[in-house]
């Protein structure tokens, strides 16, 4: 807990804010799970809308400095940053389909590579990476086998799940602070 170290007592005693941000989170992730199919429209839409005004910035610098020798490239970029940003704010489920089919080829690779890397390498602890392997290339199956109504709900799911997990990791880290803080000595930060 390098953070604690600054101004251990300052952060310790907002330990309630740590807190609320972690319900917070859990609850908007409660509700992307519920909600997947329109949490992976939303998620489509608002990733289509950054490359688009990211691609508008590049183009813009690159008009702005012609004389660099990265012209061409920084404005063709920009470019093509824009066209697949419009196109995923107005495609945005066949965009989500295509995304989910590269991310279940993605997680079939991966999940291969890592069960052969576990299991010719044999290091230490290499159990974790095999079983890593095998959930990675289990749930790129999955995604592929129900594509493509997965490319429709997996994307929301995915950052409901997330949301959730970060959400209970800033709960955890609320109950330690609040024990470190209120531990044995009535308000006073208790050194472990």
């Amino acid at each position: 807990m390098d953070v604690l170290q600054n101004r251990p007592e300052e952060i310790s005693k907002n330990w309630g804010w740590f807190l609320a941000l972690g319900i917070l989170l859990m609850a908007l992730g409660v509700l992307a799970i519920s909600f997947s199919v329109y949490s992976t429209m939303v998620t489509i839409f608002m990733l289509g809308m950054l490359l688009l005004i990211a691609g508008l910035g590049q183009c813009v610098l690159a008009i702005r400095a012609p004389q660099w020798s990265g012209f061409f490239l920084n404005l063709l970029s920009g470019l093509l940053a824009m066209v697949l940003g419009y196109l995923f704010m107005q495609t945005t489920g066949v965009s989500a389909m295509t995304i989910t089919l590269l991310m279940a080829a993605y997680f079939m690779v991966s999940g291969l590579f890592k069960i052969f890397t576990a299991a010719t390498h044999r290091f230490h602890q290499w159990g974790w990476m095999l079983g890593n392997g095998i959930t990675t290339l289990l749930l790129g199956i999955l995604l592929w086998a129900q594509w493509p109504l997965s490319g429709l709900w997996a994307i929301g799911l995915f950052l409901g799940i997330d949301l959730v997990l970060v959400g209970g990791a800033w709960m955890i880290i609320a109950i330690s602070l609040k024990r470190l803080y209120t531990g044995h000595t009535g308000g006073k930060l208790a050194h472990p």
